[in-house]
């Protein structure tokens, strides 16, 4: 049972696109910070008003002050890439983000950049060059932060067609496996994908360590 109904937002969207329609670049325009509309990018047109083609996942679906969690935007077809993001972290009526943002680890390829609207690295965007269909972030929450997460989302598609307001489930704080931090080494703790074995998790180490608890080198 939680008794704070307080949001904090997950923003993902576009910036700057390439006008070869080949992808976007790593720049921010700092004026989308709070609005996180697609000005000055050579998009014309206004958000799509029919059901998103993009949905926003979490892992773990609880969080502990301080603890790392991935959030996955992927399209719902295979056929349906997305060509830029932005993402932020927002407590709810309010336009500054909070949380970190984390590279990528290991020998994943590096996908999208880190940008400072607010705080240092408070905000995630696209910086590939070709249009995917998936695509995983990783967000530390406050060390003080104790109120529910909701991600949303704005997803570019191409030149004409966006989606704004793309809404997660809410991500509340409380009790999972993770929260006693059984990664070693700064490891990442994920949750099984199972609803058959909610208390099953596994570690994602950081690069330089293995095992089942990244403890081994």
């Amino acid at each position: 049972m939680y008794l704070c109904r307080t949001f904090t937002l997950f923003y993902i969207f576009i910036l700057h696109l390439r006008r070869t329609a080949h992808g976007y670049s790593t720049g921010i325009d700092i004026s989308a910070c709070e609005d996180l509309l697609p000005r000055n990018h050579g998009i014309n047109s206004v958000p799509q008003t029919t059901p998103s083609p993009f949905v926003i996942e979490v892992n773990p679906t609880s969080y502990m002050p301080g603890r790392v969690m991935f959030v996955t935007v992927r399209s719902t077809t295979p056929t349906t890439m997305f060509r830029g993001f932005m993402l932020q972290a927002r407590v709810s009526n309010s336009v500054t983000p909070i949380g970190t943002f984390l590279p990528t680890v290991g020998n994943v390829p590096v996908t999208y950049g880190l940008f400072q609207c607010n705080t240092r690295d408070d905000t995630a965007h696209h910086i590939a060059s070709n249009p995917t269909d998936l695509i995983a972030v990783r967000w530390r929450a406050p060390n003080a932060e104790s109120r529910p997460i909701t991600f949303i989302a704005t997803v570019v598609q191409d030149l004409t067609t966006y989606w704004v307001g793309i809404e997660s489930s809410t991500v509340q704080n409380g009790v999972s496996p993770c929260d006693s931090f059984p990664c070693q080494n700064n490891g990442t703790c994920l949750l099984s994908a199972s609803p058959n074995s909610p208390d099953d998790f596994r570690c994602l180490c950081e690069t330089g360590f293995d095992g089942p608890m990244c403890s081994s080198k």
